[in-house]
């Protein structure tokens, strides 16, 4: 009876599309949008957009996660990257 109630959770949590898949795109594209930062470079509209496409295509809060670095980019320029970390 507790695998009958529970079977599709539990076929649910093994699909790689779920966490795995999402994972392994958002790190790649973290690192990617984190040296482009670091070069004083913006991220290019061509980047958001795959990104948002395949990161944001299993749910819209994976979405919202693409952007985020680009508010690092908007801080960084408007405060002189004062948000390096100062020995």
């Amino acid at each position: 009876m507790f695998f009958a109630l529970f079977s599709t959770n539990i076929i649910l949590s093994f699909t790689p599309e779920n966490f795995t898949y999402t994972l392994f795109f958002l790190s790649l594209y973290n690192y990617y949008a984190a040296i482009k930062l670091k070069k004083d470079e913006k991220i290019p509209a061509s980047a958001l957009t795959l990104a948002g496409i395949t990161i944001g295509g299993l749910t819209i809060t994976n979405f919202v996660k693409v952007f985020i670095p680009v508010l690092f980019e908007k801080i960084s320029l408007k405060t002189g990257k004062n948000l390096e970390m100062q020995p």
